[in-house]
């Protein structure tokens, strides 16, 4: 299992050929990238009928991607000023990405079961990525980009939409604000300052 604070930048762009400006500009602002790496994922947000997830600032995502699958725990800190720091808690699991899905009490240590006991979680809403990653590295600073074209799905209605993220994964936060901050002035990028989550959210809550 992994745990630990989850850090990152968010942008949105108006389609795919915009979101594949940005590893240029990063190289231009001194990043070095590897190669790139394309991911198809299928997201699965969940909650109890009574939403006692989302009323206790958390939620649930089963990711299936490359015939593998994580759930993970995040907690719902909102976005500032495009920088979202939030509680993340992750583990693989077994489970082939159809039917339904049992978690046994001890998954992520507990912390599920110690939100909803044994209260039935359901499917909120569904989230498909078309996802190119790359390894970036600056100085002493490691980051994963992610460039998604996304679809969020809730009974039988969908809208689509683009993001690029800058995420942490190893040193000082400090490059990446940096990074952001030049990246919006010189290269005309915009904040995404709702995530993935809020978006399909407001699916679910307009339909």
């Amino acid at each position: 299992m992994s745990n630990g604070i989850e850090i990152e930048v968010k942008f949105a762009a108006k389609s795919a050929t915009d979101l594949l400006r940005l590893p240029q500009n990063l190289k231009t602002l001194g990043w070095d990238l590897s190669d790139p790496n394309d991911v198809v994922m299928n997201d699965y947000y969940l909650d109890t009928p009574d939403l006692d997830l989302l009323q206790s600032g958390w939620t649930i995502r089963l990711r299936r991607a490359s015939e593998q699958s994580k759930i993970t725990l995040k907690s719902l800190a909102p976005c500032e000023d495009g920088v979202a720091r939030r509680e993340e808690y992750e583990e693989e699991i077994n489970w082939d990405g159809s039917g339904s899905v049992a978690f046994p009490e001890d998954i992520l240590d507990g912390r599920i079961n110690d939100l909803v006991g044994e209260k039935t979680l359901w499917l909120l809403f569904q989230v498909e990525q078309s996802r190119t990653q790359y390894i970036s590295t600056l100085n002493e600073c490691t980051a994963e980009v992610s460039l998604d074209a996304v679809r969020w799905i809730y009974n039988k209605r969908s809208m689509n939409g683009y993001t690029a993220e800058l995420e942490l994964v190893d040193g000082s936060e400090k490059d990446i604000l940096e990074t952001q901050a030049s990246l919006l002035k010189d290269f005309d990028w915009k904040l995404s300052n709702q995530s993935k989550f809020e978006v399909g959210l407001d699916l679910y809550n307009h339909f």
